[in-house]
């Protein structure tokens, strides 16, 4: 298909869709059905994350306010390729890629689609600032996955100099205790150990962070190439009991 001049509608949309399941990689979709085990895998076709980056790339050349306008969210490529393209949308002003956002945000139930999703939200460095009072609510929310969002981005795009002491601050109010929120939590701040070990540090040792999210946080940051050795021994001493 000619994704470039493609004026979407349903029709073609169907075609589309079938083109994809005509290129199904039948072992990569057991395979990362295996990583997203929560999710059906009937409803995953097996298109690997850089063969459907190349074809959204191709669609944002054309019609992709038509795609967006009639994709569906069946398959779990088709919200991952709905949020691939929500990313590279030339919006016009900071609600609309606010708006954006936020319709994808309803979609996202794992952490594969959490994580594409945030990788490809590159304007987020235009409007972070103002998008960061928004992040604060996502990191309120009661949805896990919305959270996760939340610290993803910040993890992305905020964990420079002039963010940090900030991220890591809105890391340690969150209270939800979920595998995958827990898990975003100890990879933001084993990333920041790989930005700033001393401003990291400084806030490891009075985190209030939870016994296991403290425990993840030290592997993440020992398994790291970025964390010099003499950081990695004093975390190891960090390490906490937890009771069984």
């Amino acid at each position: 298909m000619d994704y470039k001049n493609i004026v979407w509608n349903k029709e073609n949309y169907i075609s589309f869709i079938d083109n994809l399941k005509a290129e199904a990689d039948l072992e990569y979709k057991n395979f990362h059905s295996r990583l997203v085990p929560d999710y059906d895998s009937e409803r995953i076709i097996g298109i690997r994350l850089p063969v459907m980056r190349k074809i959204c790339k191709e669609i944002s050349k054309g019609d992709i306010y038509g795609y967006l306008n009639c994709c569906d969210t069946y398959y779990y490529e088709e919200v991952t390729m709905r949020g691939i393209l929500i990313g590279l949308v030339k919006v016009k002003d900071y609600q609309e890629f606010l708006s954006l956002i936020e319709s994808q945000i309803k979609y996202i139930n794992n952490w594969a689609l959490c994580d594409s999703f945030c990788s490809g939200l590159k304007k987020t460095l235009k409007y972070r600032d103002v998008f960061l009072k928004d992040i604060e609510k996502y990191l309120q929310d009661t949805n896990p996955w919305k959270i996760r969002v939340g610290l993803v981005l910040l993890l992305d795009y905020f964990l420079d100099e002039k963010y940090l002491e900030k991220s890591l601050k809105l890391c340690d109010s969150i209270t939800n205790k979920h595998y995958y929120v827990s898990m975003a939590q100890a990879w933001l701040v084993a990333t920041a150990f790989a930005k700033n070990e001393v401003v990291a540090m400084e806030y490891f040792k009075n985190c209030n962070l939870d016994d296991i999210t403290v425990n993840r946080t030290i592997q993440k940051a020992r398994d790291s190439f970025r964390v010099s050795k003499e950081t990695k021994e004093t975390l190891k001493n960090m390490k906490r009991t937890i009771d069984k």
